[in-house]
């Protein structure tokens, strides 16, 4: 075998080995903002499964995902992935792409990469076609609706095989390789990007991944602290749909509290080992809690309750695409929890902002676990009695199963009093702005738990600029940037409903020109997000799940008489709703119907199908 045969041979088994393998130098663990228009993301499945369940992000939203994720754009969607190495993707209009670990599939559509040189390993990209692997560059890989894949590199080099691992070649810089569906050929060519075709640099600044407190691998440690990790944490559910409420979900990676009106209630029990604890070495203790995210709103508050029996935390992870499964004798569920007292330890609300340390004093507690009460743990939970007109509030915190235990809950014991968490008001989303010398906006901002934000601004449909602010209070300061020169100091009060900026003042630091100014949020008028149970005249019933956008526009899924299963891509304009059902054997049904204004019920609905069968239906949530 000649060393040129044998070279090439020991590189295709390497890029073989690396696509088989999980390499730790980039992980799953990433944030995901949606820039602009319709982004959507769902958890995917091994054997590139994915769940039913899609949710719809908000423009601006910023989320941290810690497992493999499904994210897809529609025709005027753009997103962007974000590494805690500083590596990013950018992601264009109609595309789909998975994140797995240290393998990103690119299925369809245009993703920009820009990658930071790897200590250890590679990234390996993945497309229909090709394979690539990655140290640090930034390229481009286009994914054709013909199944081709384009290839494009802008600067370093990547090594780069057909899918089948038959061809291989290093791509240098300023060079593309084409791979055309089928085939095993590496088309090469010069790069030849024009100007208008860089989607991917006029767009907004986003606050850095590091400045989101929280995302750090450990949990912050002050001075004069001491540190006990769970030894048991979980979370149940009381939701029956297929057997929720009989689900361990002790290994899960998060753990839930709070009000589902559909499903009910969520609450987190966890324990912890206090033998080590000398209590007159410690002033306050506090539990400190990883929040994550909220959905819904935060109108719930919760409380942490003295576990009175004993508790198994269980051996079972979980996600909703799992049917009938129960839990083992023993482990903890809603139907299996143990009792707790009535009287609230302490009462907080961990409120919208993302990805914070929330601490709460439960000092109380620990000293009757010390006098001799039987140490159970505790429950988190909502402190009313809830019902179905109360709105979704569910508050997700970190799991000592996050991340191999990074932000897990944590009881704090301190020689002085915790400065606990600030909370702020929120200015994240879009805006429309209007300025008294004429000139009318929208503004599109993402924000910080630290109160700190940043976003883009567009006047009059061609004045651009970029913004850094923070929120102190409800004071809005920040400065606009327009890239000419020019950089405009804002200043406004948020009203407390979080829906309007009024007394904005305005003054351009470099030009002396100077407006007043207010801002309206942009909110959808009625919603449809959630679950319904819909009727046909024809004898069909079902369940219909659904996730809104801020523009109206929704997806989800539905089940039929508990087996026929449609995705939904629909829009409410109005109290006017109309989607289509689309069916895995081509048939496609078009449906309308009128909310109503309370938004519990959809009424004079009708349907028609592309096979011709037509049908009245309405729903309730």
């Amino acid at each position: 075998m000649s060393i040129k045969k044998y070279i090439s041979l020991i590189f295709i088994l390497f890029i073989f080995f690396l696509s088989q393998q999980s390499i730790a130098s980039l992980s799953t663990h990433v944030r995901i903002c949606a820039v602009k228009g319709t982004v959507i993301t769902s958890q995917a499945y091994p054997d590139n499964g994915q769940c039913a369940l899609k949710r719809t992000m908000d423009v601006t939203e910023c989320r941290i995902v810690n497992e493999a994720t499904i994210i897809e754009t529609g025709s005027d969607g753009f997103a962007e992935v974000e590494y805690r190495d500083g590596s990013k993707i950018k992601i264009g209009p109609n595309t789909k792409i998975r994140l797995e670990n240290n393998k990103i599939y690119v299925d369809t559509g245009s993703t920009w990469f820009k990658i930071e040189k790897q200590k250890d390993g590679k990234l390996i990209v993945r497309t229909p076609t090709a394979i690539a692997g990655i140290r640090g560059t930034e390229f481009i890989v286009d994914v054709k609706k013909d199944g081709s894949s384009d290839i494009q590199l802008i600067k370093g080099s990547i090594e780069v095989s057909d899918v089948n691992n038959k061809s291989n070649m290093m791509l240098a810089a300023g060079i593309k390789v084409t791979i055309p569906a089928g085939s095993s050929t590496l088309n090469t060519g010069l790069l030849n990007i024009q100007k208008n075709d860089e989607w991917w640099t006029d767009w907004p600044t986003l606050v850095p991944i590091s400045e989101m407190p929280g995302y750090s691998e450990t949990p912050v440690v002050n001075s004069g602290e001491q540190q006990i990790p769970p030894v048991a944490d979980a979370y149940v559910y009381a939701y029956s749909y297929r057997n929720w409420n009989r689900s361990n979900r002790g290994k899960y990676e998060q753990l839930v509290a709070g009000w589902n009106p559909i499903g009910g209630e969520s609450r987190i029990y966890v324990k912890f080992d206090i033998h080590s604890i000398n209590a007159s070495n410690s002033n306050k203790v506090f539990l400190r809690l990883f929040h994550s995210s909220t959905s819904g709103n935060s109108n719930v508050e919760l409380g942490v309750y003295r576990v009175s029996s004993p508790w198994l935390e269980g051996t079972d992870t979980y996600h909703s695409g799992q049917t009938e499964k129960t839990a083992a004798p023993g482990e903890i569920t809603w139907v299996q929890q143990p009792t707790f007292n009535n009287s609230a330890i302490a009462t907080f609300n961990p409120g919208m902002a993302l990805n914070h340390w929330v601490d709460v004093d439960i000092t109380t507690v620990v000293k009757q676990w010390l006098a001799g009460f039987q140490n159970n743990g505790l429950v988190i939970k909502p402190v009313e009695n809830l019902s179905s007109s109360t709105s979704e509030s569910l508050y997700h915190f970190a799991s000592k199963e996050w991340q191999g235990g990074s932000n897990q809950p944590i009881l704090i014991l301190s020689d002085s009093n915790l400065k606990t968490a600030v909370s702020f008001l929120s200015i994240a989303g879009q805006w429309n702005l209007n300025q008294d010398n004429g000139y009318a906006g929208i503004m599109n901002i993402q924000q910080s738990s630290n109160g700190h934000f940043t976003g883009d601004v567009i006047w009059n449909g061609y004045l651009k600029g970029t913004i850094d602010g923070t929120i102190s209070g409800n004071i809005v300061d920040f400065n606009v940037d327009y890239h000419n020169g020019d950089i405009g100091h804002y200043k406004g009060t948020l009203t407390q409903n979080e829906t309007r900026i009024i007394n904005g003042t305005s003054l351009n630091t470099t030009n002396g020109v100077s407006a007043n100014w207010t801002g309206n949020k942009v909110v959808s008028s009625l919603s449809i997000a959630g679950q319904w149970n819909l009727n046909q005249d024809n004898g069909y019933t079902g369940i219909m799940n659904i996730q809104q956008d801020s523009d109206g526009y929704f997806t989800g899924n539905v089940i039929w008489n508990g087996n026929l299963e449609g995705t939904i891509d629909g829009k409410i304009s109005g109290n006017v709703i109309e989607f289509t059902i689309s069916y895995p054997d081509g048939i496609e049904g078009l449906y309308k119907g009128t909310l109503t204004q309370d938004e519990t019920k959809i009424i004079n609905g009708t349907s028609k199908a592309n096979n011709g069968t037509s049908a009245t239906w309405n729903a309730s949530r």
